[in-house]
């Protein structure tokens, strides 16, 4: 599990955890820290017995947690109806844990995540009218990353007193950005940015900081992941709601269609090939759609909503609704499931010291295999859980400038 872990998780080397080994329960670790002022440089009188001391207090920072965790099954007859092999290994079983182990990392990843983009110093780049947290509604798709910006961060770190940014410790002197290919691309494609650019192979002595490095810009190396796309989170083009019910496997096209003229996606017996939505006016083959519960002013998705996931359109009939991946997750119409096409917003994530975001720890990761507990001793399960939170510390130690990207070659 933790080579998987490793392998995947690119928030992983920037977050330290806080483990609270106490043997009392408790979901609060709490950290002090000693304020002190400016020396008072004030002359003292060569006849005066008595100065005044320097004033000292404390501040201090709570660290909580939360419980995590999620699950893997399969049916004995599966194996049956489909013959799985991987890596010489045969059978759904042993396949089934890996799927765990990457689940496992994909989830700590997102909890990540959505911990760096909720940083208190953000900002909007590319000419955005709004340069505060009022919301994604101010971006226009014409507000893509202005690379300058990265001085900009630079700057403010430098005067929050980062010791980072005033003494760089970091190689040749620079800051790490997580980012997205669409904002990777935008600075290429800018003459007097392009200019500034070199890619990782034109590094000397210097070796990549991660395996999803692609480049530096001036002072300030990038590392590129489509997990900080936020797809759909802009002003919305479109949106519905699921009108009927789905099960897992449902959506997908039929089991004789090629998509991308090579996948035969969705096995699952008896799905139905399409969902139906409440009104598909102004949703297209090719466009990327978010599935999601909760919204923000303005109806735009919400891109911290713990449920929300993607998918493409395959067609579209009617107000039926083909993707190219089946939904493997049951949707209760009745729960209100809005379907939402709007502009993405690409996040842009400076961490800017080791405890900008840290995760608190009551309860390291537990992995379990249960028994079979049904009639036929048939259903399998892989399941793990943890109590975890990730959260900021040092406020100051972390940047993140939000703007619109390319998400495509049209």
């Amino acid at each position: 599990m933790l080579s998987s872990y490793r392998a995947h998780n690119v928030y992983a080397p920037f977050v330290k955890f806080l483990v609270n080994m106490s043997a009392a329960p408790t979901e609060k670790m709490i950290y002090n820290e000693l304020l002190t002022d400016v020396p008072d440089v004030t002359a003292i009188g060569n006849r005066d017995l008595w100065i005044g001391a320097q004033k000292i207090d404390t501040r201090s920072v709570e660290i909580t947690t939360e419980r995590h965790g999620d699950k893997v099954s399969y049916h004995k007859h599966d194996e049956q109806v489909t013959f799985w092999k991987e890596n010489g290994r045969a059978g759904l079983r042993p396949l089934l844990k890996g799927v765990l182990g990457r689940n496992f990392s994909d989830y700590m990843d997102l909890l990540a995540r959505n911990a760096f983009g909720n940083a208190h110093f953000m900002m909007f780049s590319g000419g955005a009218t709004a340069q505060d947290d009022t919301g994604f509604g101010y971006l226009t798709a014409s507000n893509v990353f202005n690379a300058d910006d990265f001085m900009k961060v630079w700057l403010k770190a430098a005067m929050n007193e980062v010791p980072m940014a005033n003494n760089p410790t970091g190689p040749q002197g620079t800051i790490v950005g997580i980012t997205t290919p669409g904002v990777i691309y935008d600075i290429q494609n800018t003459v007097v940015a392009s200019s500034h650019w070199k890619s990782v192979q034109q590094y000397t002595n210097s070796p990549p900081i991660s395996r999803y490095e692609v480049g530096q810009y001036k002072q300030a190396r990038l590392l590129s992941t489509t997990r900080n796309i936020l797809w759909n989170c802009g002003n919305v083009t479109a949106q519905t709601t699921v009108a009927a019910d789905v099960t897992t496997g449902d959506g997908a096209p039929a089991a004789s269609t090629q998509v991308y003229g090579a996948y035969y996606p969705g096995n699952v017996t008896g799905a139905t090939n399409y969902v139906t939505l409440t009104l598909a006016t102004g949703f297209s083959a090719g466009d990327i759609v978010s599935f999601h519960r909760t919204r923000e002013t303005g109806g735009r998705a919400a891109w911290d909503d713990p449920r929300k996931f993607e998918r493409e359109i395959y067609s579209v009939s009617g107000n039926n609704v083909v993707f190219t991946k089946p939904i493997l997750r049951d949707l209760t119409a009745s729960d209100t499931w809005y379907v939402t096409l709007g502009i993405n917003v690409h996040m842009t994530v400076f961490p800017i010291g080791p405890n900008g975001v840290v995760a608190g720890v009551g309860q390291r990761p537990e992995f379990h295999t249960p028994g079979t507990i049904d009639d036929f001793e048939s259903q399998y399960r892989f399941s793990w859980d943890a109590r975890i939170k990730y959260q900021l510390m040092r406020p100051e130690e972390l940047y993140v400038i939000f703007s619109a990207g390319t998400t495509d070659w049209n």
